[in-house]
């Protein structure tokens, strides 16, 4: 019996053009942005949960592991960890700081490495997913400023996260759409 990658079972062959391979890369950091107006445990553990599941996922697929998935398993699980025995004064706007901060580095270098993120998921040529990466790498950019905007003028948290959701929606959108 032939494996399906996830990508391929969650997505019918008709809209294959969606880059839902990226989507789910980018489905860790969703959660976490979505799950953090909770609790911070409970978003930075869901979101290494779904970044290891699914790095092994793609890893079981192809026999490699992307950058990006990576990065992702590294970061949440590194930070789930800090966070449950580390006692708790650092404040959410730090930790999204860090996340966006991190996520951002590594956008940045795939796309100086001349692999843009998208590109690593969409299995497509560098120049046809480099929107989707510059308007990924534009969404976190502005969300990190947000953040640090809370941690060093004083702005509202709240302000800070909801622009934060509304950036995080405008940029699924965009990926949604693209073609």
């Amino acid at each position: 019996m032939e494996r399906k990658s996830l990508a391929a079972r969650a997505v019918p062959a008709a809209r294959a053009s969606i880059p839902t391979a990226l989507l789910l890369g980018l489905a860790p950091f969703t959660a976490f942005a979505v799950l953090l107006g909770l609790s911070l445990s409970m978003a930075l553990w869901a979101a290494f949960a779904l970044a290891f599941t699914l790095g092994l996922q793609a890893f079981l697929d192809s026999g490699r592991i992307r950058g990006f998935d990576a990065v992702n398993t590294l970061l949440f699980g590194l930070l789930a960890i800090f966070c449950a025995f580390i006692p708790p004064g650092i404040t959410a706007a730090w930790v999204r700081l860090g996340v966006e901060g991190t996520l951002l580095a590594a956008m940045l270098v795939s796309l100086v490495r001349g692999r843009p993120l998208a590109a690593q998921y969409a299995n497509e040529s560098s120049g046809r997913t480099m929107p989707l990466s510059l308007v990924w790498a534009g969404a976190l950019m502005t969300m990190a400023v947000a953040d640090a905007s809370v941690i060093f003028l004083s702005f509202s948290d709240a302000a800070a996260a909801a622009a934060g959701l509304v950036v995080l929606a405008g940029a699924l959108t965009f990926t949604l759409r693209y073609r």
